[in-house]
């Protein structure tokens, strides 16, 4: 299979990591992409749809086909997508929790270099 490039990934990638797409039509979409970059244009729309597409036809997304007609189509999020968000979140949590230990390590190691200065007195 051909690498994919999807448009607007990075806002899709913020939406997927804040939300929970559940029923979302492609206004809901457009809402929060519109909602963090507001000089975003029609252009910038015709590339959400592009998006949408392509999330669908890689296994991210879904048509609700109980909740859809042929002119709206409702989305909601694969198991994939869930994996995804769950990813995003560990990662985040490592990063943070390497840092905080760093930090501590570094204050150790202080604390430790205050301790041998006390007792050679």
């Amino acid at each position: 299979m051909n690498p994919v490039t999807l448009p607007l990934f990075d806002e899709f990638m913020e939406i997927f990591e804040k939300c929970e797409i559940l029923n979302w039509e492609a206004k809901h979409f457009w809402g929060k992409i519109k909602s963090n970059a507001p000089s975003k244009t029609l252009e910038d729309r015709n590339k959400m749809y592009k998006g949408l597409s392509i999330l669908v036809n890689i296994g991210y997304l879904e048509v609700n086909k109980n909740d859809s007609s042929t002119k709206l189509h409702r989305y909601i999020e694969t198991k994939l997508l869930k994996e995804l968000r769950s990813d995003l979140k560990n990662k985040k949590l490592v990063s943070c929790f390497s840092k905080k230990k760093t930090e501590l390590l570094f204050l150790i190691d202080i604390k430790k270099d205050n301790i041998n200065f006390l007792n050679s007195l």
